[in-house]
């Protein structure tokens, strides 16, 4: 049975969190965000969730790197939309927060082990290579 680990569990909830929180955001400042901005928006939380739960690290990395969007969207939306700062300030801090707490649940993902080259073994092989 494949289990989750607690640092693992840990990221996934922030994910999911900031998912809330994003949503949330959207909802409320639908004013300040167009509507066809939402697939836009909520495009990386659909393509990396099946990935989550099945220790990918590639796919924990590409989260990772989500969270800075979103962090940034959040605060750009603060300065830009003082009528929508609550939401927004949740967004961002939100995002802030998953980005910290995912790089402890990346650490406990085993890297995926690199494919050998075959020249290299020929080489190592080879005895006329010498």
């Amino acid at each position: 049975m494949n289990t989750i680990s607690g640092r693992r569990r840990t990221g996934l909830t922030a994910w999911l969190t900031l998912a809330a929180v994003t949503l949330y955001w959207l909802w409320d400042a639908s004013g300040s965000v167009h509507w066809s901005s939402w697939p836009i928006l909520l495009t990386p939380f659909l393509l990396v969730l099946p990935g989550l739960v099945k220790p990918s690290r590639n796919v924990w990395l590409l989260t990772l790197l989500a969270t800075i969007g979103y962090a940034t969207v959040g605060l750009m939306d603060a300065i830009a939309n003082p009528s929508s700062l609550a939401p927004a300030a949740a967004l961002a801090i939100a995002a802030l927060g998953a980005f910290f707490l995912l790089i402890p649940a990346i650490r406990t993902i085993p890297s995926e082990p690199v494919a050998d080259d075959p020249d290299q073994e020929q080489a190592d092989t080879d005895p006329s290579s010498d």
